[in-house]
């Protein structure tokens, strides 16, 4: 037993059930804590039956106003509630302040105290650990938590396999591989796209904005997930399919001009001429400000679409 361990034991009224994990019945009410000595925090969690979204509102609010309490202190579970307890200085007063305002608060909203799974009000409510689980259960929650931990293990005995219930929902590797070649195919179909839409004076921002939104669906669709390295395969990716795919618009748009307005006897300009000298156009005023604005548009929305990209990843995360 460590320090924090005794000082819960002796200065709450929780009962230690197992290791770094105490419990009791508090004023009619089901409280739970539990030591995480690695992040040096103490999770405080009182069951509930039924919690409205007015009464979570309500109970952020009092929490606020009675303890200046951060809301990323407080977490809501859909049939319990858990504050979070920093092991600092005065933590044990806290503690006990935190169980007293959760019990009023529980109190004055008139919210029972029941199972953190279900809800259920039901006599036989006590506190357990089973697997991974550690709380306040009903016997019908017991018993299923108990056929899952067997399903589980035997699973794991019969297939070689981890199983959900201890690892969870195992995640979706990326296959970088498989992204890449997406990212292709949807870079090459941005191409096409975009010879298509510049052949319009209105086609250049919406040929940017495809041409980058193909390039991160293709990778994300095949590679499963998006990691940084996707991010900057995507990136990289439609860097050069961009550059390459104005300078051949932007080349021939320039030729169709330049060959409209030859006498008929007059040898017409080809690809290559135009290509070669593209550069030089810049610094002729009548190319330049045409240049510049489709430029300008098509990369606008091109950064748009794969800023979308990353803010989707960092909310993924």
């Amino acid at each position: 037993m460590t320090d924090v361990t005794y000082e819960i034991v002796t200065g709450t009224e929780l009962d230690e059930i197992a290791v770094d994990f105490f419990a009791g019945v508090i004023r009619n009410r089901f409280i739970t804590a539990e030591y995480f000595e690695y992040r040096g925090i103490i999770e405080l969690r009182i069951g509930t039956s039924n919690l409205s979204r007015a009464n979570r509102n309500a109970m952020r609010n009092m929490l606020f106003d009675s303890l200046h309490s951060r809301s990323n202190d407080i977490q809501f579970d859909e049939h319990s509630v858990c504050l979070f307890i920093p092991v600092e200085l005065d933590w044990l007063e806290r503690m006990n302040r935190l169980i007293t305002f959760i019990i009023d608060a529980c109190e004055d909203l008139s919210i029972q105290s029941g199972c953190f799974l279900c809800g259920s009000t039901q006599d036989a409510i006590r506190p357990l650990e089973i697997g991974s689980v550690r709380a306040f259960l009903c016997k019908d929650c017991v018993e299923k938590l108990n056929l899952e931990l067997r399903r589980a293990l035997q699973d794991k005995q019969n297939k070689n396999r981890i199983s959900s219930l201890s690892r969870g929902i195992s995640e979706q590797r990326e296959n970088i591989l498989a992204g890449f070649f997406g990212a292709f195919v949807g870079m090459s179909i941005g191409i096409l796209s975009w010879f298509f839409l510049t052949q319009y004076p209105v086609g250049y921002p919406l040929a940017g904005f495809f041409l980058s939104f193909l390039i991160f669906f293709g990778y994300k669709k095949s590679a499963g997930k998006m990691s940084v390295l996707g991010l900057i395969i995507c990136a990289s990716i439609l860097l050069f399919s961009f550059l390459f795919s104005f300078f051949f618009s932007e080349s021939n748009r320039i030729l169709m001009e330049l060959n409209t307005s030859l006498p008929i006897d007059a040898k017409p300009y080809t690809y290559s001429d135009v290509s070669k000298s593209f550069f030089s156009y810049l610094s002729m005023p009548q190319y330049k400000d045409m240049i510049l604005q489709n430029f300008l548009l098509s990369s606008l929305l091109a950064f748009v679409a794969a800023l979308l990209r990353f803010i989707m990843y960092f909310r993924e995360d």
